[in-house]
């Protein structure tokens, strides 16, 4: 390639608009710093850009195969339209809200859509985690999953015409009209925050004009010959030509659970039914509210009780989870009517309910050489029956309340180290600063009666 010579107007107009660029500091602020007159050489910025398609790899340390699992899952729910992908004053955004063009399709025809998109699993931020990138007709949409707040959210579109050329690097080409031809590409730099765009546009209307701009880290531009601007543009068009491989719905998920399909209508009808049950206003068979929380033979004194709403079988539309000093029970909404889920009877202010839908009994017994807590991990399939249980337990045999190296632990039932047994558990419980064990993750609760436990 050829050295570039800028035409002297070309050079007057980017001393007055180009001669700054930003940087993203740690803070996620934007300083900017001035260019001087020597760096404004479009040429060797273009030249020196990599602009082959590249891919951050994954890390196999954090992305295991339950973790694989756990995306996968969390992806399709949100795409179907199980679980909202964020909350608005006005309420849940659901993902047939988000993507624009299906928000009126039906049930069957989303699904069928979904089925017959593109997608690829790709590491955009340099996180090693991936996101989910969809080519949906024209549409580029790509997800990203927070680990830590369960829940996908928007990362990129979705926008009509965007190819995707690696991770974090994108490229659209517009004719715009049949004389302006606009081609774009952006670098947005992973974790680091840096974001770099180049534009390459030719305009025919009268006679040929060419221009080439960089802008972001660096700013510059310059008008150029049409030789010269196919040359510059020629490894951009190359990677549009070689852009990442999207696969089939089955290669990337390899299928989906067989279950019916949930629509936030499903979700809301189940709110309102909840509603009305706290309210007095419905019951399921012969039992009310007032059964589960007013003590036998007392009908005018009420037990401690509190409500949570919270899908725990994975279908997509919440339960309705009643805590009182007598029982723990859950109702599922399923084809418009409320129906008896689940209960627990036997102590029942032990069972916690976390974040995932899944639970954690403590059960707490003192010894003559030391206090125990059992710990009973489950979680409930769609009939309500136990599955994926797990045991642990942990001996404070010094009963200062605190876990040191002086305790006991035991994991699946075999005797292990603290670190051990800290590493394994470290999915369900966080030590606190005092060296106390908590719950990780537990639901919040809404008090409906407050009064002495019964």
């Amino acid at each position: 390639m050829k050295k570039i010579t800028l035409a002297l107007a070309a050079v007057l107009f980017l001393l007055a608009a180009c001669g700054s660029s930003s940087t993203e500091n740690e803070a996620g602020e934007w300083q900017t710093k001035q260019q001087s007159e020597e760096s404004l050489d479009v040429y060797a910025v273009i030249q020196d850009f990599d602009f082959s398609v590249q891919e951050y790899p994954i890390d196999t340390a954090l992305y295991t195969a339950e973790v694989d699992k756990e995306f996968k899952n969390a992806f399709w729910e949100a795409i179907s339209n199980q679980v909202p992908m964020e909350y608005e004053a006005e309420g849940a955004v659901y993902f047939r809200d988000w993507f624009r063009g299906v928000a009126y399709e039906s049930d069957v025809e989303l699904i069928e859509s979904l089925q017959k998109a593109k997608y690829r699993f790709i590491d955009m931020d340099g996180d090693g985690l991936p996101e989910l990138a969809m080519q949906w007709a024209w549409n580029l949409c790509i997800l990203r999953y927070d680990i830590d707040e369960k829940r996908v959210k928007g990362y990129f579109g979705p926008a009509e015409g965007w190819v995707l050329l690696g991770s974090d690097r994108l490229g659209i080409h517009n004719t715009g009209s049949p004389h302006l031809e606009r081609n774009e590409y952006r670098f947005l730099g992973g974790r680091d925050g840096i974001r770099q765009v180049f534009d390459f546009e030719r305009d025919t209307m009268y006679e040929t004009l060419c221009t080439v701009t960089a802008s972001g880290e660096i700013n510059v531009g310059a008008a150029v010959s049409e030789e010269e601007w196919e040359e510059l543009a020629a490894d951009f068009f190359y990677a549009m030509e070689h852009p990442v491989a999207f696969v089939s719905f089955e290669e990337a998920f390899g299928g989906v659970p067989d279950r019916k399909m949930v629509s936030a209508e499903d979700v809301e009808e189940a709110y309102r039914a909840y509603e009305e049950f706290l309210a007095g206003e419905r019951s399921v068979g012969s039992e009310d509210i007032y059964d589960l929380i007013t003590p036998t033979g007392e009908p005018d004194k009420r037990y401690n009780a509190s409500y949570c709403i919270w899908d725990v079988d994975g279908d997509g539309v919440p339960e309705l989870h009643i805590l009182s000093g007598r029982e723990y029970t859950i109702y599922s909404y399923e084809d418009g009517e409320m129906v008896w889920f689940q209960a627990f009877f036997s102590r029942p202010w032990e069972y916690v309910l976390l974040e995932s839908g899944a639970f954690l009994n403590l059960d707490y017994q003192g010894y003559e050489d030391g206090e125990i807590c059992y710990y009973y991990y489950f979680e409930l399939d769609e009939n309500g029956n136990e599955v994926n249980a797990l045991r642990f337990e942990w001996k404070d045999t010094n009963r200062n309340n605190v876990c040191d190296e002086e305790d006991a632990f035991r994991f699946a039932d075999s005797p292990c180290t603290p670190e051990e047994w800290l590493a394994k558990t470290d999915k369900y419980l966080y030590v606190t600063e005092e060296g106390g064990v908590e719950v990780k993750n537990p639901v919040a609760w809404t008090a409906y009666v407050e009064q002495e436990w019964r």
